[in-house]
């Protein structure tokens, strides 16, 4: 269980470190949803992994 989260969370921090190089590399306001989206649409696929491993391990999320 621990490793399926923590794996999940590495897909998460991935998408932190690749927004934060994209977003100093390009230093352009224009195109700024491009580092935002790097930065959200991992976050909540992460998320979403997590709660699905801990009901597969767990039987529920808050249980």
């Amino acid at each position: 269980m621990g490793l399926s989260i923590g794996l999940s969370m590495l897909v998460g921090t991935l998408g932190m470190i690749s927004s934060d190089i994209v977003s100093k590399v390009t230093n352009d306001e224009s195109i700024i949803v491009l580092p935002i989206s790097l930065l959200i649409i991992p976050l909540i696929i992460a998320i979403v992994l997590s709660l699905l491993f801990v009901k597969k391990y767990n039987g529920s999320i808050f249980g």
